[in-house]
């Protein structure tokens, strides 16, 4: 196929930083059969997200006055919004995009309009269930007239999106996030704890994911302090950055936590990191305590990939990801009593933790390829495409 006859798709994404949401992208990105497609991204800002994608060879375009992942569509701003929805619809002209796909529905709001103007197929990702713009009838009503389909990446997402509006049954796609697993498998072990001067015996839980009150951090770190009860060398891993201002005082508030509980020696904040693989596989336990509706955490499908036993909360997509007493351990939200407990039991029974993280990556193997999630959605592309035309 020559570039003539390749399919132009326009990506969007509200920030440059790194998130589960943008790794997926990448993935996705990654995916893509060059021959047949031709990605462009458009970002706010420089980060390491346009790092990653110019490294894929993906043209990039900055946007500076787009509104950014933390900001809201306010009245004052709609000079800016113009300008932005203005420079969008003269890109996809100049570069003839035939696809438009937003990576959050909050991105749909300019690109989903910059496609109706130019009459070119609009994709939007759900990767939101708690604080959706879909729990407002306003924004819904707007998000149903500017996109043509919405990838839910999880049977929770979609759910909870035909409660709040079932007119868009028919335009709802679930399509789960997929995992490199050769990539995976090809991996060589670092030596992680050496680094992070963790002593080879200690036990090491891991809790991977965005500074967020919704993650519930400060669920595992009171949970950490019943552990050392058990395990008083027990380290436990709070590995992520924040993405807004917001969450920066959260991240100022679990330290303080940390100091309160003593459990200085115990718990390492790492910041954001780039080897979250590797930090996986140092890993005995990996945590993770939403207490929302989490709609497909990455992190588990890495997890449980990389064989690894999983103690999370029963929440949004989790038990898609994770079958309770089989591939791992599910407990309430905000019951760090619960977690601690599990966490306990599969330290001490290692035997068990194994049977449960070989479970784990059984259901990988099954449900989080990414070679079917490209699949799908070069699928979902030719659909469009063809009824376009």
């Amino acid at each position: 196929m020559n570039i003539a006859n390749k399919i132009n798709v326009l990506y969007i994404n509200q920030t440059a930083k790194m998130s589960g949401s943008e790794q997926s992208l990448i993935s996705l990105i990654e995916g893509l059969n060059r021959s047949k497609f031709n990605p462009f991204i458009i970002l706010p800002e420089n980060g390491l997200l346009e790092k990653r994608v110019r490294e894929l060879g993906v043209e990039t375009i900055l946007l500076p006055s787009m509104i950014k992942l933390g900001e809201g569509y306010r009245l004052w701003k709609a000079l800016r919004i113009s300008r932005s929805v203005y420079r969008i619809a003269k890109l996809i002209r100049e570069k003839r995009i035939q696809i438009v796909h937003s990576n959050s529905l909050r991105a749909c709001f300019l690109v989903g309009l910059a496609a109706k103007i130019t009459r070119v197929p609009s994709v939007a990702h759900v990767r939101d269930i708690h604080f959706s713009p879909f729990s407002s009838s306003a924004k819904s009503s707007l998000l149903n007239k500017l996109c043509d389909v919405f990838i839910a990446v999880s049977y929770s997402t979609r759910d909870f999106i035909l409660k709040q509006c079932p007119n868009l049954q028919t335009k709802i796609k679930v399509i789960y996030n997929g995992i490199d697993l050769r990539k995976l498998d090809g991996l060589k072990k670092v030596d992680i704890r050496s680094e992070l001067k963790i002593e080879k015996d200690a036990p090491l839980i891991s809790n991977i994911g965005i500074i967020n009150p919704v993650k519930g951090h400060d669920i595992v770190i009171r949970a950490a302090a019943m552990i050392r009860k058990n395990n008083p060398n027990l380290r436990v891993l709070i590995v992520g950055g924040h993405l807004t201002e917001k969450d920066k005082l959260y991240e100022i508030q679990l330290r303080q936590l940390t100091r309160e509980l003593d459990l200085d020696n115990n718990v390492i904040f790492t910041g954001f990191r780039n080897d979250i693989y590797n930090l996986i596989q140092s890993t005995d336990v990996v945590v993770l305590a939403s207490r929302y509706q989490d709609p497909l955490p990455r992190t588990l499908i890495e997890a449980s990939a990389l064989r690894k036993p999983i103690v999370a909360t029963r929440v949004g997509g989790i038990p898609e990801i994770v079958e309770n007493g089989v591939s791992g351990i599910l407990v309430e939200p905000n019951d760090s009593q619960a977690l601690a407990k599990s966490v306990i039991f599969l330290l001490e029974n290692r035997e068990r933790a194994k049977e449960m993280s070989q479970a784990a990556r059984r259901i990988a193997e099954t449900k989080f390829r990414i070679e079917d999630h490209v699949k799908k959605i070069i699928g979902l592309y030719a659909e469009l495409t063809t009824e376009k035309r």
